[in-house]
């Protein structure tokens, strides 16, 4: 027990520093966590079409439980590895359940919206108390310099049906744009691909499971 005390207390002193304050390493962006360092605007957009990965791209997943659950069964990044094993891709996941295109609450974050202007997509959210240095959306995808950001939403408002059919459609309009707007990479912005959530079909008529 004391080796383990004695370990956890050299970390917690490395990451903190002895008074339990935020280190100065961490203060200028070299702690733990990613460099608070926001991308900046680009002057250019790379092309759309759907192509092969290039050599070295850096594909990054943000969006919802449906992309954070491939954390857990990993059929994403070994698929993409075994199709282009010579590409040397870089591959992240940083979903999370409940993301919407605009709304992407963290306890340690002290803005729960991803881009200018998010929050009026969600008067109903505007509480929030979160405190810490934890990086902002961009600022994570500018850390990981995406080539490719991949984007699975669609689930989570699929609950307001079709009278919130209108306000997803304008919030997510607002996030390809500002996603577009970007050069995380620090070169043009990223190849943006929407990832609809997956179909849906009733069969407790023909199957023995339940309905809807």
């Amino acid at each position: 027990m004391k080796k383990t005390a004695v370990v956890v207390s050299t970390i917690w002193a490395l990451l903190w520093g002895s008074s339990g304050e935020i280190s100065s390493a961490q203060s200028k962006g070299s702690g733990p966590h990613a460099v608070d360092i926001d991308p900046p605007t680009t002057s250019s957009v790379r092309s759309q079409k759907v192509d092969l990965p290039a050599q070295g791209e850096r594909i990054v997943l943000i969006g919802n439980g449906l992309a954070e659950r491939d954390t857990w069964f990993s059929r994403i990044e070994p698929e993409l590895h075994l199709r282009f094993p010579d590409h040397e891709l870089v591959y992240r996941n940083m979903a999370r359940p409940g993301d919407t295109p605009g709304f992407r609450p963290h306890a340690s974050r002290g803005s729960q919206w991803a881009f200018p202007g998010a929050e009026n997509f969600h008067p109903d959210l505007q509480h929030h108390e979160g405190i810490g240095f934890f990086p902002t959306p961009d600022q994570w995808l500018h850390f990981l310099k995406a080539d490719t950001v991949l984007a699975f939403f669609g689930y989570n408002e699929s609950f307001d049906g079709e009278d919130g059919l209108a306000k997803y459609e304008a919030e997510l309009t607002a996030f390809v744009k500002h996603t577009l707007s970007k050069a995380y990479n620090s070169k043009q912005a990223p190849r943006l691909v929407l990832v609809s959530p997956i179909a849906f079909e009733d069969l407790s008529a023909t199957r023995s499971c339940l309905m809807g």
